[in-house]
């Protein structure tokens, strides 16, 4: 659009030059024929040679003032932190249409972005290509584009986080959860915004209009200027794609920060790429800390179940054993009782157990094997049932 304007006042300024040197020849044209037809009266006002010199000075001046009034305003629209070229399109960060980094036209396993992008791609799933298949690395990023890369991106980790927890009791509920230990919620510039509707420049018909919601209303990180304008076209410098980064995943990102320079995709998607894994990692070690906690729950809960078990005597251990706890489901506890059910086959504590000579323990339960029918004797040990044999055991009470 810039250039086009630009080009477009070019032309208007060639015009009235041109115009007012095509008077001055008419003028001279003129005065050499009044000099060899010694007239001393113009012919009309056409041959007027002060007049036409006076009025191709008017054009002159006319053409300098609109130089001077059009040219500084198209310099004063393009800002010092550049314009994303006209060929921008937000498709690049519509997943779906690539699924492996191969389907890239122009990515190349030798650029420094390719494993960042890969991840983006196959891992997370959070970024698209053009219509023609191409990332162009090179190209500026623009505001509207980390947009919805940005809520892609949050939107995956926050499947993510469900999906380690299904085994556990922590799930969000709610978003919650997620701002309070993976992200933090950001308003650049202090705009207190709190709806999209408060954007001056974002209609309901703006092609982005989801993404910039949910990042707005969902996740609290709001990246409008002061005067409550986005700007989607504009480029994101070096300098607000390190801050912003820093700010909402609480990374510690590093790297050339120009407040001038726009922000090339190859160099966003990398620090992009290292932001989310910082966050994935964090949500897979709390999962494994809610899971191994949840698990040793169980187990002081198997453990009490076994510790209310009503002994039925005392046995010794005749000779040393060992024995896994998962192997002890041989025994019939069909007639047991609940709370033994739940004990024998959960075995207490799973793992490898040895049993010394000498070793004592309640007797719980007495059955027969379900295969051979052979007489069994449910024993406690500590916090597992131990299914032995009666030759295998002294009872000593």
């Amino acid at each position: 659009m810039e250039k086009g304007l630009l080009l477009a006042y070019i032309f208007l300024l060639t015009c009235c030059i041109k115009t007012a040197l095509d008077f001055q020849n008419i003028a001279l044209i003129c005065y050499n024929f009044e000099r060899e037809n010694s007239l001393n009266k113009p012919i009309g006002n056409v041959c007027n040679y002060g007049y036409i010199m006076h009025n191709s000075h008017r054009l002159f001046v006319s053409a300098f003032v609109i130089a001077s009034l059009c040219i500084p305003a198209q310099a004063q629209s393009v800002p010092a932190q550049a314009q994303v070229a006209t060929d921008v399109t937000p498709a690049i960060n519509r997943p779906g249409m690539v699924t492996s980094i191969t389907q890239f036209k122009d990515v190349k396993a030798t650029d420094k972005y390719y494993s960042a992008l890969r991840s983006l791609v196959e891992k997370y799933a959070v970024i698209g290509a053009y219509p023609d298949f191409t990332f162009r690395g090179e190209q500026p990023l623009s505001r509207e584009q980390f947009v919805v890369l940005l809520n892609n991106g949050l939107d995956r980790l926050y499947e993510l986080i469900d999906v380690s927890n299904s085994d556990t009791d922590d799930k969000t509920g709610d978003n919650s959860d997620f701002l309070i230990n993976y992200i933090d919620n950001y308003d650049a510039n202090e705009t207190q915004i709190t709806s999209i509707s408060q954007l001056k420049d974002i209609p309901p018909t703006y092609e982005n209009f989801h993404e910039l919601q949910s990042l707005i209303e969902r996740y609290l990180i709001i990246l409008a200027d002061k005067d409550k304008k986005f700007r989607p076209r504009q480029a994101v410098t070096e300098q607000e794609f390190y801050l912003w980064i820093s700010k909402i995943f609480s990374a510690d990102v590093s790297g050339t920060q120009s407040a001038t320079k726009p922000i090339t995709r190859g160099q966003a998607v990398i620090v992009f790429n290292q932001a989310l894994d910082s966050v994935n990692n964090r949500i897979a070690e709390r999962a494994a800390a809610a899971a191994k906690a949840k698990e040793q729950k169980q187990l002081e809960e198997k453990a009490k179940i076994i510790r209310r078990l009503p002994s039925r005597g005392r046995a010794r251990i005749v000779n040393d054993m060992k024995f896994y706890v998962r192997d002890s489901g041989v025994a019939d506890v069909s007639r047991a009782s609940d709370d033994l059910k739940t004990a024998y086959v959960d075995g207490g504590v799973w793992g490898e157990y040895r049993i010394k000579k000498g070793d004592e323990g309640d007797i719980v339960y007495e059955t027969t094997n379900i295969y051979n029918k052979k007489k069994l004797v449910l024993l406690r040990v500590g916090t597992a049932i131990v299914t032995m044999q009666e030759s295998g055991i002294k009872r000593i009470k």
